[in-house]
């Protein structure tokens, strides 16, 4: 009936999860000094960290919300500035510091 069933739509999902990290990977391989890619089971939140650790550092953040498509989630944007960064982007490095020790890389 060209209905998958269920494990072939889960090893399809597999397939396409990894063909777009590759993809992701050589997009961005050359522009980054560090590139990293995280599973996690808890909330859903997408980052993206530039040069997070120094002064000038930018953190981007999305929750994901439910039944929304991620491109329409609302964003929040941190960015290192003076010379103390901040409370909500401390708390955003060291969020990064927690996920780096519990995730699994994939």
């Amino acid at each position: 009936n060209g209905v998958p069933i269920m494990g072939e739509k889960e090893e399809a999902l597999s397939t396409i999860k990894a063909k777009a990290r590759t993809e992701l990977e050589a997009l961005l391989k050359d522009h980054v000094r560090e590139l990293k890619f995280l599973e996690y089971d808890r909330p859903f939140y997408c980052a993206s960290y530039w040069d997070w650790d120094e002064r000038g550092g930018y953190i981007h953040v999305s929750p994901l919300v439910w039944g929304a498509n991620p491109k329409n989630c609302p964003a929040m944007n941190y960015n290192w500035i003076a010379e103390d960064p901040g409370d909500a982007y401390v708390s955003y490095q060291d969020g990064l510091s927690s996920l780096l020790a519990t995730a699994t890389p994939i």
